[in-house]
Order: C-alpha cells, then sequence, then structure tokens
C-alpha cells in the first residue's frame, strides 16, 4: 500500500523542544547551551531531513 504524502509542512520549532522527549533533556535551554547562536540553523537543518 502507498504512503500518503503529508497534508500539512512538517518543520522544527524552538518551542517544540520544551515537549517530549526533548524536555526531559533539558529543552530550548539545554538546546540552546549545547549549540549556541547556530540553534536556529540547526532546527531549519532538521526540518528539511524530517520531509526529506
Amino acid at each position: 500500500m502507498p504512503i500518503a504524502p503529508l497534508s500539512e509542512p512538517l518543520y522544527v520549532e524552538p518551542r517544540d523542544m520544551d515537549y517530549n522527549p526533548f524536555d526531559g533533556l533539558g529543552g530550548l535551554g539545554k538546546f540552546f547551551e549545547l549549540f549556541g547562536d547556530d540553534y536556529e540553523a540547526i532546527l531549519y537543518e532538521m526540518s528539511i531531513d524530517l520531509v526529506a
């Protein structure tokens, strides 16, 4: 059976880091601590990879 395409765009936003499972690992604060000023570019790349 073929897989249906997504009907909604899929992307990762900074606020998503405060939800499960990320919140249990430090959330957005930890993400920013690890990746600093590059965190927005990294989230963008994650979004691109999710739909690829």
